[in-house]
Formats: C-alpha cells, sequence, structure tokens
C-alpha cells in the first residue's frame, strides 16, 4: 500500500463519481488488520496493541468520502502532451454537495513527472460572484511512488475560471471551493 496503489484508487474512486448515475455507493476491504494476524494484503489500516497505522489508501479514501458530493459537474481538464498513455494516467472528477454549495475538484497524476493542466470552471459562474478569482482549498496527497508514510497537506490557493494547474509526480490534488 503506497503512493502508487493509493492513486490508482483515487482514479477508479473519479470514475465512480463519473458515473454515480449507475454506481450507488461502494465499500473498501479489508479494512483493518492486526500485524501478524492478516489473511490478505493490502488493508486499509494496519494496527498492534500500541498504535494504529493509517495508510496511503486510507487518507485516498478519507479525502474522497469528507469530500463527496452528490451531483457531477462536467470537468473539462486540457493537458498539452502529446505523449501517447498520458491521459490514461490522468483522472479527473468535480462533484457538488447540493446541501452545502461546496464543489470539490478532484485530480490524479499517476506519471514520474509534474503535469500542466488547463481546468474551464466558466460552468461554476455564480461562485466567483464577478470576481476574477476565489480563495480555494487545496488537499495535496504526493509522494515518491513507492512511498508508504504520505500525508495530505493543506494549503489555501487562488482560483479563476479558467486557470492553471501543475499536478505534481504522482499526486492526488483535491481543490475545495
Amino acid at each position: 500500500n503506497n503512493i502508487e496503489t493509493a492513486l490508482c484508487e483515487a482514479m477508479h474512486i473519479c470514475g465512480m463519481e463519473r458515473n454515480g448515475d449507475i454506481v450507488a455507493m461502494s465499500s473498501y476491504a479489508p479494512l483493518l488488520a492486526k500485524d501478524h494476524h492478516t489473511q490478505w494484503s493490502p488493508d486499509m489500516i494496519y494496527f498492534n496493541n500500541t498504535e494504529v497505522r493509517p495508510t496511503v489508501g486510507y487518507y485516498v479514501q478519507k479525502l474522497c468520502g469528507n469530500y463527496c458530493g452528490d451531483e457531477y459537474i462536467e470537468t473539462d481538464l486540457r493537458v498539452n502532451e502529446g505523449r501517447k498513455g498520458v491521459r490514461e494516467r490522468l483522472a479527473a472528477s468535480t462533484v457538488c454537495d447540493t446541501k452545502t454549495g461546496k464543489v470539490y475538484l478532484k485530480m490524479v497524476n499517476l506519471m514520474n513527472h509534474p503535469v500542466k493542466v488547463r481546468i474551464d470552471l466558466s460552468g461554476l459562474a455564480e461562485r466567483f460572484n464577478g470576481a476574477e478569482s476565489i480563495n480555494a482549498r487545496l488537499h495535496l496527497l504526493t509522494g515518491h511512488y513507492n512511498d508508504v508514510n504520505a500525508c495530505p497537506q493543506e494549503s489555501e490557493i487562488k482560483v479563476t475560471p479558467h486557470f492553471e494547474y501543475e499536478l505534481p509526480a504522482y499526486s492526488f490534488s483535491l481543490i475545495e471551493l
């Protein structure tokens, strides 16, 4: 359970969100594993008598679970990369929580180098209220492909209706509007 496998899970979750009219729910299994008493691998959370160790996959699941919506918004993610296979290693999903009005943009880069993307949020013009930009919260999970200790970091970013964002190598970016 490392960054690479966690990002594969994030790509799968983005696909489920894009097909939310068909996918009613999902579940992660196996969830808990006591050290030296496991039946299979990987598990999401490992523990012993003195500590609990969430995995990188746990953080992906937590971010996607805490920042989910009930309405999918068409996502237009454009890249300048012309190399074959690049699009297959990128994923994006945008959802809105209609109860709170919050919008969550999730992006996955499963490549070993950063990728610049152009994001079109013009369909969300009402969120900008005529302003050129708004403050948003970025949750970023990134690390080396075999990193087993990566944790998400939070920061503030400015978002415009049309903006460029650089997806770090091996990363899951969640922008909360």
